[in-house]
């Protein structure tokens, strides 16, 4: 609704407001999850509706989640363990969840994008180690 406006603001608090980071991976678990299985008849009525938006936008908000997950994990270098290890388990999920909903062939492309991200990432890094 009115061009994804609320998934905009939960993806700029995901990605800007490490502090409410939780809720909102939550609000995207809660969300996804009452499209698959919906909790009442209200949520039935409304399901495709809901499932159509999401998709949507999963183009945006996926790769944003991604981004959020990344960023949080480098915030955590410093912080409790099983804090951290909550975090990434309440990213996860919420990750998941979404992708439970999305279209395969995004999801598969996005997957790929991130791989090829990883390796880079690994390459760049070896080769760093390897010239000191």
């Amino acid at each position: 609704a009115e061009g994804g406006k609320m998934a905009k603001q939960l993806v700029s608090v995901l990605n800007n407001e490490p502090e409410l980071r939780d809720y909102v991976w939550a609000a995207f678990s809660k969300a996804c999850d009452g499209i698959r299985e919906p909790p009442s008849e209200l949520a039935k009525a409304v399901q495709e509706s809901n499932r159509s938006c999401l998709q949507t936008l999963s183009g945006r908000i996926l790769p944003e989640m991604f981004n959020a997950y990344c960023k949080g994990h480098a915030e955590g270098q410093e912080q409790d363990a099983s804090r951290v290890g909550y975090k990434k388990s309440l990213a996860l999920g919420a990750v998941q969840s979404y992708v439970r909903i999305s279209d395969g062939q995004l999801v598969g492309g996005l997957f790929k994008k991130l791989v090829a991200r990883l390796l880079k990432a690994v390459s760049d890094q070896s080769e760093g180690d390897e010239k000191s």
